[in-house]
Formats: C-alpha cells, structure tokens, sequence
C-alpha cells in the first residue's frame, strides 16, 4: 500500500454531504460520501479512501474501495450520534492493511482482502460500524471502541 498525495487524489464538496473526486486536478463525475479527504492509499489497483464529514462532535468516517475507474467495490461506515473524534495517526502496516486512530479512544485497523468474502450487509460485530448493502466485502475492520461512546 502507498499513500497518494492530494495533487494526485482530492475531492471536491458539492453539497453537505457528498463530493466529486478529483484525479490529477481534474473533477470526475464520481462522488462518495464526506466532504473532507482524511487520506488515500492505493493498493495494487484499487484506491482505499477515508473521508469525513466535517461535523464536530458527530463525525463519521467513511471508508472506500474504488476500483482504477473510481467504481465502489466496497464501503463502510465508522461513527455514531453524539461521538467525537478525529481521524488520526494513519499507520501502513503490511501490503494491505493500515492502522489508524478514530473514535471510542481506539485504534482501528483495515486490511483489503485480494477475494471479497461472504458478509451480511448492514451487520457487523463492532459497535458503531456499518457495512454497505453488499453481500460480497473487500474490507475487513478491527477495533475495540469503549462501550460508552456508543450507548
């Protein structure tokens, strides 16, 4: 995994909530959901992108897996009502995983998975991750936020 610098990958806000992508300083007709590019990586041909969405005391953190033509091969969600934090200390780890800090005072990791694997959509085992409607993911996370952030 290498990072890629924001004169190679932006974004650019059209409304509250989402943005367009920006490719070598030119806008594509992609959006995804955040206004505020937290990083990009790139992974043999795919893009792993976090955003946020610039809402203090609520952020959430969406991750994205974008294929070389900026398609979303999978997503989530990271956050919940009334919890604060911020993206931070963005960590590359091995090939395909990256450890980075987040809300619930925890230490979050993604790793990407060469074959998407079998997962029920919207379930996950960790409070305060959500999972796109797909039933084939890319993205494994892991963290343990502390109990309080989400009640």
């Amino acid at each position: 995994m290498k990072l890629i610098p924001k004169s190679k990958f932006d974004l650019v806000p059209i409304d509250d909530e989402k943005s367009a992508i920006v490719d070598h300083n030119r806008r594509t007709q992609f959006k995804i959901t955040g206004t505020v590019l937290e990083l990009c990586a790139r992974y043999k041909d795919w893009f792993l992108v976090f955003t946020t969405d610039d809402t203090p005391f609520e952020d959430m953190l969406h991750v994205y897996l974008l294929d070389n033509s900026f398609n979303v091969l999978d997503s989530l969600t990271i956050g919940a009502m009334y919890s604060t934090g911020s993206f931070s200390e963005p960590q590359l780890i091995s090939s395909n995983k990256i450890m980075f800090r987040f809300i619930g005072d925890t230490d979050w990791s993604i790793t990407i998975l060469d074959q998407a694997k079998f997962g029920l959509p919207y379930f996950s085992s960790i409070k305060g991750v959500r999972k796109t409607w797909q039933c084939r993911h890319y993205l494994h996370v892991e963290g343990q936020p502390n109990p309080e952030v989400y009640e």
